[in-house]
């Protein structure tokens, strides 16, 4: 919160929000959760105008931007014991608050580069984090194709709001820029609707946590980011019931995904020949663990999967209106020819993890 981190040029408070961001970082830090400071607004002196609405930063202010930055990394650095590896400004391309040009955003990462360095940090920064997928390869590619932009830059970065929507090749040209340039690719928000938040109550629905489950499945498949933000640990999109404490859909089916895809794992390739149906299949960490997960937004049905490892033996795990995270088989098996056959419910997200045994 640059706007009460520097409420004058050269003035840096440690108090107020500032203070409160700090010690969120400090506390994520303390349990290995991993952190990217997110640049949201600035103060007035700095970034002139409306708050909360898309503003360019005056080239003036690029060096002054840098510095208070900078200063706030060092805070937490050298007060919090926080090290903070990558930085952003959160969505450049739309400017909710900072709004940069890719040319910008060069011409800004170019200055704040050295001057981190000065101050003893390494940290870098996210590569676009862009509004959405479609925006983002226009984005990125010149900041990617920058020579004295380059060394200062993190992982390829995007919010997938348009997950459920945009064509496959916009998504498919984020992970062909992640090989291009050798770089990891992050969804630093993940969902499936950034207006949510304003709809009345939705958080109880099924439907929120299938659209969820569909913009996760294809964002992974497409892009092969390895790192997925869900949106948000906040009211503004729960995964649980402030008042009474219970889960919603949603957290269900976030657990559901996220025991299928263990840390280290790798996504592999997987398609579907129905319409409606979605797939991701994953291998890993550990020899013999893999997952299969299908999401079917349409009517009831029976699913066969190939490919598996013969007579490999997996637990189904079931989500559905009615129920989530109901283990339904403890036993499934695939056949010699390494095939299942799947019952797969209306409007439901189906798992079949493997923890041993498979290839």
């Amino acid at each position: 919160p640059l706007n009460h981190w520097a409420p004058g040029p050269g003035v840096y408070r440690d108090d107020g929000p500032a203070h409160a961001a700090l010690l969120q970082m400090k506390l994520l830090a303390a349990r290995g959760i991993p952190l990217t400071g997110s640049v949201w607004e600035g103060p007035a002196w700095m970034l002139p105008g409306r708050p909360e609405t898309a503003r360019p930063l005056p080239r003036e202010r690029y060096r002054d931007c840098a510095e208070a930055l900078g200063r706030f990394l060092v805070s937490a650095r050298d007060t919090y014991g926080v090290t903070v590896e990558i930085v952003s400004f959160n969505e450049p391309d739309l400017g909710v608050n900072f709004r940069f040009s890719s040319a910008e955003l060069a011409d800004f990462i170019r200055l704040a580069g050295p001057r981190f360095a000065d101050l003893g940090l390494q940290t870098r920064f996210l590569t676009a984090d862009t509004a959405n997928g479609a925006s983002f390869a226009a984005y990125a590619r010149p900041l990617l194709e920058d020579p004295g932009v380059a060394p200062f830059l993190g992982p390829l970065a995007f919010h997938g709001w348009d997950a459920l929507h945009a064509p496959e090749a916009v998504y498919e040209s984020i992970a062909e820029l992640g090989r291009e340039f050798g770089k990891p690719v992050w969804c630093t928000e993940a969902g499936h609707d950034s207006a949510l938040w304003q709809a009345d109550n939705p958080w109880p629905s099924w439907e929120n946590a299938l659209r969820t489950a569909e913009a996760y499945v294809r964002t992974l498949r497409l892009s092969q980011a390895s790192r997925l933000d869900y949106w948000t640990y906040q009211d503004n999109y729960p995964l649980v019931d402030n008042r009474t404490s219970r889960p919603f859909p949603v957290w269900h089916v976030i657990r559901q995904l996220e025991e299928a895809l263990l840390p280290g794992s790798r996504v592999a390739d997987s398609a579907s020949d129905q319409d409606g149906l979605q797939v991701l299949s994953a291998v890993g960490p550990q020899s013999g663990q893999f997952s299969v997960t299908l999401v079917n937004a349409a009517g009831p049905g029976q699913a066969t999967v190939r490919g598996l490892p013969p007579h490999a033996r997996m637990t189904l795990v079931q989500s559905t209106g009615a129920s989530q995270g109901h283990v339904v088989n403890d036993a499934a098996k695939a056949d010699a020819a390494g095939s299942v056959a799947v019952e797969v419910p209306s409007r439901s997200v189906i798992t079949l993890r493997a923890r041993s045994g498979g290839r």
